[in-house]
């Protein structure tokens, strides 16, 4: 990981940890579950052995985090780019230019905090993801928010929702873990889904499902 991502990665959990504890507001799980599946996204789940092996490396964490939503391992995933509001001929566009994606990896190293989550930061391996994702937006018409450079280099797997009011012990804990080995992903398949905010196991239908090309 280049330096200056470490540096940018570090500013901003920082920068977010201030803004949760001067906050100090109290948050609310978005609506899920059946019927507020309002999102299009593509997702790559992480398989169930490993997202279970990291929910277990980072049970002590979860102390720290009660009351808060824990993402159920089967639910782990990472986002490879959000499509709502693509008509039927970009999703098209999108989920042909997968199929001739090959399959890459990306380096799950460190925990890091957002205005909403608790996310493991996951490292592209090579300039795969970054280039998916550029073409993804040539793919989708330029729609959707502009990426600023740190979003194009890091993608994220969410491990904790926040709901109720965020502790100093929390986030603590995430910053003892800011740079946590959590192995090596490899990236094979992708589904494009219609979801909820929390891509929830009752909010979530596969539109389809993408197997990657061979490396």
């Amino acid at each position: 990981m280049a330096p200056l991502t470490v540096a940018a990665l570090d500013a901003f959990r920082f920068a977010s940890s201030v803004r949760l504890l001067v906050r100090r507001g109290e948050h609310a799980l978005p609506p899920h579950g059946a019927g507020h599946a309002i999102h299009v996204t593509a997702v790559s789940r992480l398989p169930l052995e490993r997202a279970r092996a990291i929910a277990d490396a980072l049970q002590p964490l979860h102390d720290a985090a009660s009351g808060h939503y824990l993402y159920p391992p089967e639910t782990m995933h990472l986002t490879i780019r959000n499509l709502d509001g693509l008509g039927a001929d970009a999703l098209a566009r999108a989920a042909e230019l997968l199929r001739q994606t090959p399959a890459f990896e990306v380096e799950l190293r460190g925990l890091n905090v957002s205005a909403e989550t608790v996310f493991a930061q996951a490292l592209p391996i090579g300039p795969s993801l970054s280039s998916l994702r550029r073409r993804l937006d040539d793919a989708a018409g330029g729609s959707g928010r502009p990426r600023g450079r740190l979003a194009a280099q890091v993608a994220h797997v969410n491990l904790i929702r926040f709901d109720g009011r965020v502790g100093v012990a929390l986030l603590k804990a995430v910053a003892l873990r800011r740079s946590i080995a959590l192995g090596r992903l490899p990236v094979t398949d992708v589904e494009i889904v219609e979801t909820d905010r929390l891509l929830s196991t009752a909010g979530t239908r596969t539109l389809e499902r993408i197997a990657l090309a061979a490396g």
